[in-house]
């Protein structure tokens, strides 16, 4: 069985954990000018190898109060674009909410949290996670991990 967490920010991030291999793909993106725009063919390159005996959660994100209009909106399409692909390649999947997945896996703080704890659950992964620009990678690896908790036979 493969687990899915996926970040769904523009600068999100995907973690696929199975039996054999741990992977932590920051989510595709091109630049125009000095806008991020999603790679949509690369989202889809992401999941496309993980249609068979995968499940997937996906952090259930609403706009932020403060949040311009154009940032949501590109926050949204992105969300979006990862419902899109999930659902046309039949990958199964769920919404959790961010304080729901934190709470299970003991995240208390913010985004460096997130790094702290992923770096005490796989500290093989270090070398991914040692920036705090890897927050991203971190979430989407405590997803996939609350994913396979929620879903894995073996509890």
């Amino acid at each position: 069985m493969k687990f899915i967490g996926i970040d769904p920010g523009i600068t999100g991030a995907v973690a696929i954990i199975n039996s054999s291999k741990i992977q932590l793909i920051d989510s595709p993106i091109f630049q125009i000018k000095t806008k991020k725009k999603p790679d949509i063919a690369g989202y889809y390159q992401i999941l496309k190898q993980y249609t068979e005996d995968s499940t997937a959660i996906i952090e259930e994100v609403h706009a932020m109060p403060g949040q311009g209009g154009v940032s949501g909106f590109n926050f949204g399409t992105a969300f979006g674009i990862w419902i899109g692909i999930l659902a046309a390649l039949e990958i199964p999947y769920e919404f959790v909410s961010p304080q729901k997945w934190k709470r299970q896996m003991g995240v208390k703080g913010e985004k460096d949290e997130s790094r702290t704890v992923a770096f005490q659950l796989f500290p093989h992964l270090a070398d991914q996670l040692n920036l705090k620009k890897h927050h991203n990678r971190a979430d989407a690896l405590l997803m996939a991990e609350y994913c396979k908790r929620r879903f894995s036979i073996d509890g």
